[in-house]
C-alpha cells in the first residue's frame, strides 16, 4: 500500500479538487465541524431558533456547497476560537477580520455585514462622533470580541479603559451600576441585550453617529489540509444563496428580537439547527 505524507494528500486533494470541482471535494469530506459563541442573538445563540440567522446562513451556504455540517457546537467565544485554531473544528463563525487572525485564518465572504454603535447610559447624556468621544472613558469589551482599528489604538495607547466581561449582558450591568462607561457593538446584538437587561431600555442608549459597519466571517484555520478549498467551496454556496434570493430571505423571516427579549430556553450546547 502507498502511504502519502499528510503535506502530499493534502496536496492531492487540493488537485482533484480543482480538476473535478465542489462535488469531488464533498466526497472527501463527511461533515464540517462548526463552532460558534454561546450568545450573539439574534445571529447566534445556543438557544435561539435554529441557533441564531447567522447559523441558518452558515449551514445554508455549505449544503448549497454540497457539503455536510455537524451539529454546531457553542462554546464561549475565545475558547471556540482557540479550538478552532487548534484543529478541534474545522470553521467558526462570526468574526470580523483583524490583522492578529489574518495570521491564524483564512476568511469567508462576508455572511452579513452590521453597523456598530456605542452604547452609553441615558444620565451621561454622551453620544459617539467620532474616536475621540471614547477617549479618558472605562469600555467594556466581552472575552473574544475586536474592537475597530481607531478605538483598538485608543486603547493600546492607554487613552481608553478596557475592561473585560464574560458577555455583553455584563457590560450592560455594569454601566447600570456606574462602573463602566461605554460598549461598542453590533446594532442587531445591542438592541436585543438592551431589550433583555433590566433597566437596559431605560438607562442606556445608542444615540449618534454609528462607530462604523463590520462585515462579519466564517473563519477556517490557515494550517487546516485544504483550507483554500473549504472557504472556496463555502464562498460558492453563499454567493448561490444570494443569487437566489434565499440569503434575504433568511434575513427577512428570522426573528430580529428587536422589540422583544428572544429569551435562550435551555438547550444542549451540542443542539444542531435542522438541516438547511
Amino acid at each position: 500500500m502507498v502511504r502519502l505524507s499528510p503535506c502530499r494528500a493534502a496536496i492531492l486533494l487540493m488537485t482533484v479538487f480543482a480538476l473535478a470541482g465542489p462535488s469531488a471535494f464533498a466526497e472527501e469530506v463527511s461533515s464540517i465541524r462548526l463552532v460558534s459563541g454561546p450568545s450573539y442573538a439574534p445571529l447566534v445563540g445556543s438557544g435561539l431558533p435554529d441557533g441564531g440567522m447567522l447559523s441558518r446562513i452558515v449551514r445554508a451556504s455549505f449544503a448549497a456547497a454540497g457539503l455536510n455540517t455537524r451539529p454546531v457546537v457553542f462554546e464561549p467565544w475565545l475558547r471556540g476560537l482557540e479550538g478552532t485554531a487548534a484543529g478541534r473544528y474545522d470553521a467558526t463563525f462570526p468574526y470580523q477580520v483583524t490583522d492578529a487572525r489574518l495570521k491564524r485564518f483564512i476568511f469567508s465572504d462576508p455572511l452579513i455585514e452590521v453597523k456598530t454603535v456605542a452604547v452609553f447610559t441615558v444620565q451621561s447624556g454622551r453620544e459617539y462622533k467620532s474616536p475621540e468621544s471614547v477617549r479618558g472613558l472605562r469600555l467594556c469589551n466581552p472575552l473574544g470580541f475586536a474592537l475597530n482599528r481607531a478605538v483598538s489604538a485608543l486603547v493600546q495607547s492607554g487613552d481608553v479603559e478596557e475592561i473585560l466581561s464574560p458577555d455583553v449582558e455584563s457590560c450592560l450591568r455594569m454601566m447600570l451600576h456606574g462602573r463602566l462607561d461605554v460598549f461598542i457593538g453590533n446594532e442587531f446584538l445591542v438592541r436585543h441585550a438592551l431589550a433583555c437587561t433590566p433597566g437596559g431600555r431605560e438607562g442606556l442608549s445608542y444615540a449618534g453617529q454609528p462607530v462604523g459597519h463590520t462585515p462579519l466571517h466564517l473563519a477556517v484555520p490557515m494550517d487546516r489540509p485544504n483550507a483554500k478549498a473549504l472557504v472556496d467551496a463555502f464562498n460558492k454556496g453563499l454567493a448561490q444563496l444570494r443569487a437566489t434570493g434565499e440569503w434575504q430571505r433568511i434575513i427577512d423571516a428570522y426573528p430580529m428580537g428587536t422589540e422583544d427579549c428572544l429569551e435562550e430556553e435551555p438547550a444542549d450546547p451540542l443542539r444542531a439547527p435542522p438541516p438547511a
